[in-house]
Order: C-alpha cells, then sequence, then structure tokens
C-alpha cells in the first residue's frame, strides 16, 4: 500500500495541492491527508479512490492476491494490488 501512498503523494506535489487543497476537494479531512502521507493510518478504499479522482488518476484494482512480504505479527499479509493510470 505504500508505494500507492507514495505515488499519489508525488501526484499531489506535481498538480501543486497542499494537502488541504487535496482533502477540501477530495471531501476529506487535512487530517487523513497528512496521516495517509505519513503512514499513520491505513486509509480506507473509499479515501484512496476519491482522492484519485481529485487528482484525475484512474485506479485499476487486480483482484488476485499477492504477498508482498508483510507481516502481522508472524502471518504473512496478503495485499490486492492496485495500479494506478493516468486519464
Amino acid at each position: 500500500m505504500s508505494n500507492l501512498i507514495q505515488q499519489l503523494e508525488a501526484m499531489r506535489k506535481a498538480a501543486n495541492l497542499s494537502q488541504e487543497d487535496l482533502a477540501t476537494n477530495a471531501g476529506l479531512s487535512r487530517m487523513t491527508v497528512q496521516r495517509r502521507e505519513a503512514s499513520l493510518i491505513d486509509p480506507r478504499l473509499s479515501s484512496v479512490l476519491a482522492i484519485a479522482k481529485t487528482l484525475n488518476v484512474k485506479m485499476s484494482l487486480n483482484h488476485s492476491f499477492v504477498q508482498e512480504g508483510v507481516f502481522w505479527g508472524n502471518h504473512p499479509v496478503l495485499v490486492r494490488r492496485c495500479r494506478l493510470l493516468r486519464r
């Protein structure tokens, strides 16, 4: 997920949007955007989709699960793979 978040953050900066501007346009709080970019929260899919839409980015979800080498305790976490596509 962090790669996706990093890509969205880079797109926000490339669009010269502040976190507050992005949050307002996406219908989110500034704290949500700030905490998401700082990896303090695991964002909801709805938040990620709202941010992508605001940045004029189409998201494609691959429904196959892949292991990303992420662990919760001793258990591997399976994560859905996401791709960002410019409109």
